[in-house]
């Protein structure tokens, strides 16, 4: 089983990514939202997420050590590269169940059932 792209923008709408044209392209940081699902010819999708850094962003923002999950770092804002590489993480991410799938797409992309427990 493989997954598919069904949905990419920014988180809250605000502006399109595609056409996006931040005020410095090496000084940016954008949140993007992700609706992946099963590739089997259904809408059926789940949440991901994650953060997307210049290196300028981060030399002068982020002061202190730090571990960076779900953060994508780019030189320069340049969609066509982020979404490539979010396609080729999406592709390397096949298993026998969706759970199986999605799990691995959490290792790059915050998974709304992360750390999810159903109730007992």
């Amino acid at each position: 089983m493989k997954a598919k792209l069904h949905t990419m923008m920014e988180i809250a709408g605000q502006f399109e990514l595609e056409t996006y044209k931040p005020k410095n392209e090496k000084l940016f940081y954008v949140d993007i939202f992700l609706r992946i699902g099963p590739d089997d010819g259904t809408d059926a999708a789940d949440n991901f997420d994650f953060k997307v850094y210049s290196i300028e962003w981060l030399r002068l923002y982020r002061i202190k050590p730090a571990i960076l999950r779900h953060i994508m770092v780019v030189d320069r804002y340049d969609f066509k590269a982020i979404k490539d590489y979010v396609l080729s993480c999406i592709e390397k991410c096949d298993g026998d169940s969706w759970d199986e799938i999605a799990l691995k797409l959490s290792r790059y992309f915050y998974w709304e059932f992360e750390d999810y427990l159903p109730a007992e």
